[in-house]
């Protein structure tokens, strides 16, 4: 809790809250996008592949139906070796079912098919044996219904599949507007909350610095009756607002008593030189009156020892402002310091808004990723769409010669029909997956916009980051504009403590003087002269000063206080 007491924990506090929602969007795309990329696997790679082996499969039966019934009718050969050169070939599609999928349906239609063939040889056997009768039989009480069951099972496989790709789509087209809508509220959520979290950080810094600003800008222009109130933050700012109201009472403190002791030497000054004056009269008069000249000898001695006591003080008082200019400075030292540490935070803010910028592009180009992949299988199926109308037109076809064959070919003609059906049925569903390809898309788009309305957010959150980061630059090249003008102070009262110690020196001269006045009152006649003189130096040496106390109060008339 002491931590969150500090101005930077709060910083990193109110932009961890908008980074942890700004990648809590990204993760949740991500994991929508991986949701969505599975079932599109899922419905190509499996059951469209699945759809498009059912619909070989039966096609493969009415070819082949087809071939015995020609070689049952003509007898030739040729129609043997395509029904066995068909059987091998579509062996490759069973055992790719078969590695696609355990389903049971699959398992009993591929075996039904498999004893259709092992009749299939039958026939072909009693035909070559020269049983025609009984290969003929065989062939209409057992191949064609066992034929058609086969081709119905394998029609029912493909509406199955059918349905499952449907699922599929349903379920792709549902989560990706899942993924819309969650990235949309989840996105103004994050804005609100970067919103908030701007103001009231905003708020947290730029109100008490102004404040503050303010009360040092009066306090600069010399009116040291500027109030500080006293502050109950612990941050960093509350610790620079202290530290300032400390400095302001501090100065003005100081330069009360500075005023003080200016009084004081002035008040001095005037009674040392109405002493020095009363001195000159008495050595004029030392010839007439021995005993004038030890009383004013007295008092001049009093008088300079009180003078000297002063001037001690003053010394003293001026020692202790300069220490605490010192101070001063030192504190402002340390303020810099904790100005400098906010600009380096605000710098690592800037660096974690760039690092969300690029989670957001890569999202951008997965969206994009997703969006061309949809096209691939709007290609796809448009392939198969062209093999549909290929299949039609060779159905109308085969009708077309079974119509000219008669009664021969009344049977090819209702295979031809089945086929045409078949592939009317292969077109509509390839309609339907066209129609849920181009959903997938239009959502992909959709996601895309609202990533790159994201990606424009992040941008400008970046860019007030940056703009509050500059402002920490100006506070920062403030306040050591401040600890200049607080060291040139100190200098100026280091050059007044020592001239008041040399002013000390030269009256702690004149209590020395005065004391051997005093004591050599038997001699003062003898040197009246020399008294006169030496009343004369310490006249000038008043008079001095009295200039150097009326310099400083001019110098205190710049504040106000």
């Amino acid at each position: 809790m002491g931590n969150f007491k500090r101005f930077s924990t709060r910083m990193i506090l109110g932009f961890g809250i908008v980074i942890v929602h700004v990648i809590g969007l990204g993760l949740s795309n991500m994991l929508w996008m991986n949701q969505i990329n599975r079932n599109i696997e899922e419905m190509v790679e499996t059951e469209l592949n699945l759809l498009m082996i059912s619909n070989e499969l039966t096609t493969d039966m009415h070819e082949r139906t087809n071939y015995i019934r020609a070689y049952a009718a003509s007898g030739n050969t040729d129609y043997q070796d395509l029904f066995i050169e068909k059987r091998i070939s579509i062996q490759v599609a069973e055992q790719d079912a078969l590695d696609s999928t355990d389903a049971e349906e699959w398992v009993a239609a591929i075996e039904r098919k498999q004893d259709w063939e092992d009749l299939a040889d039958d026939f072909f056997q009693l035909f070559d044996n020269g049983q025609k009768e009984e290969a003929l039989t065989l062939l209409d009480s057992q191949m064609m219904p066992v034929g058609m069951s086969v081709i119905n099972q394998f029609d029912d496989i493909a509406e199955q599949q059918e349905r499952s790709i449907v699922a599929l789509s349903d379920e792709v087209i549902s989560a990706g507007r899942s993924t819309l809508a969650t990235s949309f509220f989840v996105s103004i959520y994050g804005i609100v909350i970067g919103i908030a979290t701007a103001v009231v950080t905003t708020r947290i810094v730029s109100v008490p610095i102004k404040r503050l600003t303010n009360q040092m800008l009066s306090i600069a222009s010399g009116d040291l009756t500027t109030e500080i109130d006293e502050t109950v933050r612990r941050d960093e700012i509350g610790q620079l607002t202290e530290a300032t109201r400390q400095m302001s009472n501090n100065m003005q403190n100081l330069l009360l008593e500075i005023q003080n002791v200016s009084n004081t030497v002035t008040e001095y000054s005037d009674s040392l030189m109405e002493t020095t004056n009363d001195v000159s009269e008495g050595a004029e008069q030392i010839s007439s009156t021995m005993q004038e000249l030890a009383s004013g000898s007295e008092t001049q001695a009093s008088h300079a020892s009180s003078l000297s006591s002063g001037m001690s003080d003053f010394v003293a008082t001026v020692s202790s402002a300069q220490q605490k200019g010192e101070t001063v400075a030192k504190e402002s030292e340390t303020t810099q310091k904790l100005t400098v540490s906010g600009s380096s935070l605000m710098e690592k803010s800037v660096d974690q808004m760039r690092t969300i910028d690029s989670i957001v592009t890569e999202s951008v180009e997965k969206i994009i990723h997703l969006n061309n992949q949809s096209k691939e299988i709007s290609h796809i199926v448009s392939v198969i769409r062209d093999i549909s109308e290929q299949t039609n037109l060779l159905a109308l076809n085969a009708s077309i010669e079974a119509a000219r064959a008669g009664e021969h070919g009344r049977g090819f003609a209702v295979v031809a029909e089945e086929v045409r059906k078949l592939a009317e049925q292969v077109g509509d569903s390839i309609q339907s997956i066209t129609e849920i390809v181009s959903g997938i898309q239009s959502d992909s788009e959709s996601v895309k916009d609202s990533l790159e309305n994201s990606y424009e957010q992040v941008q400008e959150g970046m860019g007030n980051i940056e703009h509050t980061s500059e402002t920490f630059r100006k506070i920062d090249e403030s306040i050591a504009q401040m600890v200049t003008d607080i060291r040139g102070m100190t200098g100026e009262l280091t050059t007044i403590l020592s001239t008041s110690q040399n002013l000390s020196a030269s009256v702690e001269e004149i209590a020395s003087i005065s004391e051997e006045s005093a004591a050599g009152v038997e001699e003062t006649s003898a040197s009246a002269e020399e008294v006169s003189s030496s009343m004369e130096e310490i006249s000038t040496n008043s008079v001095d000063l009295r200039n150097l106390a009326n310099e400083l109060n001019n110098l205190l008339g710049q504040f106000k206080l």
